[in-house]
């Protein structure tokens, strides 16, 4: 498959790396993250992804923000629990 229609299909791809330290329920926690933005159809998306090895999933914190003619919405989905075992 074209790299050019994976872009398309999931703009994410083209994300800036980087890393951050964020604080969850009082604990530090390293992550890897992603950032950037497109527009499709209309839609200007900002996002920002936090993932971590340290956590089961690699998930911590993602944030996005769409805004499309005079309406913004903002979305942020962030790890509740985990557990690791023993």
């Amino acid at each position: 498959m074209k790299k050019s229609y994976l872009e398309v299909a999931a703009p994410e791809l083209n994300a800036k790396k980087g890393e951050e330290t964020i604080t969850w329920k009082g604990k530090e926690i390293q992550c890897k993250t992603l950032t950037g933005s497109y527009k499709k159809e209309g839609e200007e998306v900002e996002f920002k992804y936090w993932i971590s090895d340290s956590v089961p999933g690699g998930f911590v914190k993602r944030t996005r923000t769409t805004k499309q003619k005079d309406d913004t919405i903002t979305t942020t989905v962030e790890l509740q629990s985990y557990q690791v075992e023993k």
